[in-house]
């Protein structure tokens, strides 16, 4: 058992992982949060290297089409009136090798989240679905400029007949660190849940999420 491994089994030891998987699939609901499934040191060493990865890597204006790509950065939101960058995104492959020295914490890191979301998905999702369909775990994190936000959107096609979680965590403090922000989740049975302030996410905390939900952040 690699290391990996590890990290992503000893997360779901402290889960209920059956609760977690009826939440997601909850008309009422679709999604399910692991409270503090990153320790403080696992949030702080992962913001250091994202923020490393917004200096460091090199910017792409399009999206590659094809991956196992090197980890490159786009901008995503623009100012129409200055051309100023509002939304900027980091992707970072798993396959590719990480940005401080060939260390693996920033995957174990990761790993852990995605041992948690394989184990939910496990419950409903064929085996080898992801291999089938050529997908890969791509890690993404989103940098916002003030007054910045990102229009509604959904992850996946409204008729993909499972849900494919996506996961959602903070690296910095809302009300601290930020203001406004705010991630909202339209849910199946119409309402709008402010997840921030609702379900009162932390830096540690890790939504997952049914990709086909739509949902939105408001300007910051």
């Amino acid at each position: 058992m690699t290391g990996t491994e590890t990290a992503g089994r000893s997360a779901m030891a402290g889960f209920d992982i059956d609760a977690m998987a009826d939440d997601v699939l909850a008309h009422d609901l679709g999604f399910s949060v692991a409270r503090s499934l990153l320790t403080t040191a696992e949030v702080e060493r992962f913001f250091a290297y994202a923020d490393k990865g917004f200096r460091d890597l090199p910017r792409n204006a399009e999206k590659p089409s094809t991956l196992g790509l090197e980890n490159y950065v786009m901008p995503l939101v623009y100012n129409n009136a200055t051309g100023d960058v509002l939304v900027e995104r980091q992707y970072h492959f798993l396959d590719h090798p990480q940005l401080d020295g060939g260390s693996d914490k920033p995957e174990r890191i990761i790993r852990k989240v995605l041992g948690v979301r394989d184990a939910i998905e496990s419950r409903w999702l064929p085996e080898g679905y992801y291999a089938e369909q050529a997908c890969h775990d791509v890690n993404m994190v989103t940098k916002y400029t003030i007054g910045a936000a990102y229009p509604l959107h959904a992850d996946a096609p409204k008729d993909t007949p499972f849900p494919l979680l996506q996961t959602w965590s903070l690296l910095t403090e809302p009300g601290v660190d930020f203001s406004g922000g705010e991630l909202l989740m339209h849910l199946r049975d119409g309402r709008i849940i402010r997840c921030m302030e609702e379900l009162g996410l932390m830096p540690g905390d890790v939504l997952f999420f049914d990709r086909r939900l739509d949902h939105e952040v408001e300007p910051s």
